[in-house]
């Protein structure tokens, strides 16, 4: 969203972990979360809201849009969920947006998304949790790449699934789903090469002035610190 200067902006989230066994080789993650957006009501401020979103690719133009909403405030829900199963993890969250506008003709618009991602880990590593966090760390792999004894790194395979339903009465943001299909090689704890295969599925994003469809192929090597 991109909200006003001067407004007030409320956020929390709450997570668990109703199953941990083997160090968090097999365990389950809940959780949910909430963010309240107050823009600032000075006398003559237009207080306003977007919701937008792009394929998932950073480098891909932001195809689905709102465009600016006249609100008095805007709650955002989520709910998460994450399970690991040894080398196999799921992992999913839901969103919903409720607006509170202001504008002549436009009812109080409510827009929705979510994402579901399986992976797995062809050389047995698992995804690693970090208990203060709540979220997954980075992965260790049982042998770094060229560690002097043969080491492969970690080979990992992925799916994720994504929708965003940006359409209401009166508003025509679009409506988005993505399919990604993925190949991570982790050569260490900090450096990982990454190919990634998105069909994107758009119908009337932007306004309403645009359909279609885009395969995109994306390649990234990164090093963190």
């Amino acid at each position: 969203t991109t909200p006003n200067d001067g407004q007030l902006s409320l956020a929390a989230r709450i997570t668990g972990l109703p199953w941990w066994e083997e160090d968090g080789r097999r365990m389950v993650h809940l959780g949910f979360g909430i963010n309240y957006r107050n823009p600032d009501q000075q006398p003559g401020a237009r207080s306003r809201v977007r919701f937008r979103a792009r394929p998932e690719i950073h480098l891909a133009p932001r195809v689905v849009n709102t465009d600016h909403i006249a609100a008095d405030s805007a709650l955002v829900l989520n709910a998460e969920v994450a399970v690991v199963l040894g080398a196999f993890s799921f992992q999913g969250e839901f969103y919903y947006a409720s607006v509170d506008a202001n504008g002549a003709g436009v009812n109080d618009p409510s827009f929705w998304g979510f994402y579901a991602y399986v992976s797995y880990f062809l050389t047995g590593e698992h995804r690693h949790y970090k208990k203060k966090l709540g979220a997954f760390g980075r992965v260790k792999p049982r042998a770094n790449f060229m560690d002097g004894e043969g080491g492969s790194g970690a080979w990992e395979i992925a799916a994720r699934f994504s929708m965003v339903d940006l359409n209401d009465e009166a508003v025509n943001g679009g409506e988005m789903w993505n399919l990604t299909l993925a190949l991570t090689w982790y050569l260490n704890p900090n450096t990982q090469v990454k190919l990634n295969y998105i069909y994107t599925n758009l119908d009337n994003g932007a306004g309403g002035s645009q359909e279609g469809e885009a395969h995109i192929v994306g390649i990234r090597f990164q090093i963190d610190f």
